[in-house]
């Protein structure tokens, strides 16, 4: 029903098959794609538009030229500079356990923070999207490998035409060109609009239908703009999907014909 892009196992291949049809924005793609979004926050020359698909979240952003931050309920997007983005999550709403001062060596080996929920009190303290990928261990030799991990919410700058890994763009023209995948947002099934509630583990998590986000975008000159309504995103019951080759396709070819 839905496209996981957080998944390897569903991103396998130089055949990609992608969410929505052929014309769906990509980073660094169209911007008339953009700005056919709907129009959620706008005041005083910046706006900001949304839209969505199995794969994703799409904003789309404009006004001056700078640093971005938006709300979306409790993760925060920030957009400093290409080389510097990432999407924080509120403390409360953060399924996983992260790197905290007078941590204990083996303290991310519970690897999930059962306390976290959408029911739980915002702390507006926020998060990087860690997530442990291995735990801490001792080898027999008696040599201890703590533990290690990896931001899932660091944002790449780039053109989706040069690697389907891009996350963000800005356009010549100054338009902000952002697509967040649904598995950074807690949404278990974007086709239901259904999102995580409570972690508990063992599982199974308890899931929610959403209202749908709501977003206050805070522009380059700290002037707040915030949506009127939650967007509550189409849902649907077939997705729509189209194939395409990757760019490592184009890489590989040229590779294999110089030999």
């Amino acid at each position: 029903m839905w496209h996981n892009v957080m998944d390897a196992e569903q991103n396998y291949g130089l055949v990609g098959l992608y969410a929505g049809d052929s014309t769906r924005p990509e980073p660094g793609g169209d911007p008339r794609r953009w700005r056919a979004l709907s129009m959620v926050a706008e005041s005083a020359g910046t706006s900001m538009r949304t839209g969505a698909d199995p794969s994703y979240l799409y904003i789309a952003l404009e006004g001056p030229a700078g640093r971005w931050t938006v709300s979306i309920d409790r993760f925060r997007l920030v957009l400093n500079d290409t080389a510097d983005a990432q999407l924080l999550v509120d403390h409360s709403y953060n399924p996983y356990l992260g790197p905290r001062p007078g941590m204990r060596p083996t303290d991310l080996d519970a690897f999930y923070d059962r306390r976290a929920g959408i029911d739980a009190r915002a702390t507006a303290t926020f998060d990087s999207l860690f997530v442990a990928t291995n735990r801490f261990r001792v080898a027999r030799d008696g040599r201890t490998f703590p533990a290690r991990g990896v931001n899932r919410g660091r944002l790449r700058y780039g053109r989706a035409a040069e690697s389907s890994l891009a996350d963000w763009f800005v356009d010549p023209s100054g338009l902000v060109e952002v697509r967040l995948p649904w598995g950074l947002l807690n949404v278990t099934d974007p086709s239901s609009r259904t999102v995580l509630k409570r972690v508990r583990d063992p599982g199974p998590f308890l899931t929610q239908v959403s209202a749908g986000f709501a977003f206050v975008v805070t522009d380059p000159h700290g002037r707040r703009v915030a949506s009127t309504r939650p967007y509550a995103w189409p849902v649907w019951e077939v997705p729509v999907w189209h194939e395409r080759l990757k760019p490592a396709y184009y890489a590989m070819q040229t590779l294999w014909g110089s030999w």
